[in-house]
């Protein structure tokens, strides 16, 4: 298996069904639905080492059932006991 995938919708399935034990690096770009993809992980989210998370901050949802608010997001990785790093808005 390459040690690069890109999925439409990673999920705790797809690390279990692939023997996925560890994650050096997650990127998401997910145009609004980045708390979806999140939460899809559900415990494997731990299991992540590092995330680069591109969320655009505006004042009004650009996307229909957005789930894109910085503070949201946040408050879910602090919340799993993720680290935190460099955060540009």
């Amino acid at each position: 298996m390459s040690t690069e995938n890109s999925l439409k919708m990673p999920n705790k399935e797809f690390f279990v069904k692939n023997k996925i034990k560890n994650v050096d690096f997650l990127r998401i770009n997910s145009q609004g639905y980045c708390l979806q993809i999140l939460h899809s992980l559900g415990s494997k989210v731990k299991n992540v080492k590092e995330f680069a998370i591109k969320v655009s901050v505006t004042k009004e949802d650009l996307y229909e059932n957005q789930s894109n608010r910085k503070d949201d997001i946040i408050n879910y990785l602090k919340n799993h006991k993720i680290n935190l790093g460099l955060m540009v808005f």
